[in-house]
């Protein structure tokens, strides 16, 4: 697929879900460990979950529901962290539910509480009032009806409950420039969060360098540029990505 076709995948739900589709089939189970091995334990992976963590007031016995868990690495994340957690997750394609079972097979060989399924943002089947947290990472910059999903989001939690979504940002110059679908703003973010009945909205973003600098592991110099970054006025919400949590 080009590039300018790319940038309007959201566009599009039948779009959206080929391309995903074919991104989860093209991967054979060797070629995914390889990535599962690059991507974990990083400090971009770790700088990821601990937002989820901190901003999502996850603790031990939450139900969590995580929005596009692509082939788990925040699941392994938050339950790596926080056993007793009960987790589902959405995807759109059957095989991205397989990916994620080959890779919790060898990073949570003795995993419990994860529940996978297919299931559609702007659609969400579950009850109200269903999950303490749900979160998202990258994911909303391809929903054709993100509004839509805000209020979905803020129908399954608990009164109390938060939200954390994460995206690609736009008011950072590599990510304007070149994601391959449209980045989001916490502006935007923001509006969405309080159009769909949200309150204590907060915002920040993480990750500062582009995609071949920032998988540094966590025992890294850079880490502690990271973290300061993430503390000036104004460079806090700059970063590669731009996340905005709110309490229903």
């Amino acid at each position: 697929m080009k590039k300018i076709e790319k940038r309007k995948l959201y566009k599009n739900k039948n779009t959206v879900f080929t391309h995903w589709h074919t991104r989860h089939n093209e991967r054979d189970y060797q070629k995914l460990l390889k990535i599962a091995e690059y991507e974990l334990y990083n400090f971009t992976w770790i700088a990821t979950v601990n937002t989820f963590i901190k901003e999502g007031n996850i603790s031990d016995k939450k139900k969590i529901l995580d929005i596009g868990f692509g082939w788990g690495r925040t699941i392994v994340g938050l339950k790596k962290k926080i056993t007793d957690l009960d987790v589902t997750g959405i995807e759109l394609v059957d095989r991205a539910i397989e990916n994620a079972q080959v890779v919790f097979k060898k990073y949570l060989p003795k995993y419990s509480k994860i529940n996978l399924e297919i299931g559609d943002a702007e659609r969400l089947r579950f009850e109200d009032n269903s999950f303490d947290t749900v979160l998202s990472t990258r994911v909303f910059q391809y929903l054709t009806n993100p509004q839509k999903a805000f209020h979905q989001v803020h129908r399954v939690l608990v009164p109390g409950g938060k939200a954390v979504i994460m995206v690609p940002n736009k008011l950072n110059p590599h990510q304007y420039l070149w994601y391959h679908t449209q980045p989001l703003s916490f502006f935007t973010l923001k509006k969405w969060f309080k159009e769909a009945g949200f309150k204590n909205i907060k915002n920040g973003s993480i990750i500062y360098f582009n995609d071949k600098w920032h998988r540094f592991s966590s025992d890294s110099a850079w880490v502690e540029v990271e973290r300061l970054l993430t503390k000036i006025p104004f460079i806090n919400k700059i970063g590669g990505n731009v996340w905005v949590s709110g309490e229903k």
